[in-house]
């Protein structure tokens, strides 16, 4: 899945769960994301997730439009 793929679908599950805020769903993406980008630095040898996948799944969700 592409970043930003990834960054729509986050986006479409948090606008579900808050009701159909725009703004909530994506200050929510955006902390998921952050939290996923320190955690990723922490497992970056194990290719099992990667920081800039991460940040340009971020970058995507903040480029979004209501």
């Amino acid at each position: 899945m592409t970043p930003k793929q990834k960054a729509k679908e986050l986006m479409e599950k948090m606008v579900y769960h808050t009701d159909y805020h725009w703004e909530d769903a994506r200050e929510c993406s955006l902390i998921a994301v952050d939290e996923l980008i320190s955690i990723a630095s922490d497992y970056a040898d194990e290719k099992i997730v990667t920081k800039s996948y991460w940040q340009k799944v971020k970058q995507h969700i903040e480029k979004l439009d209501a």
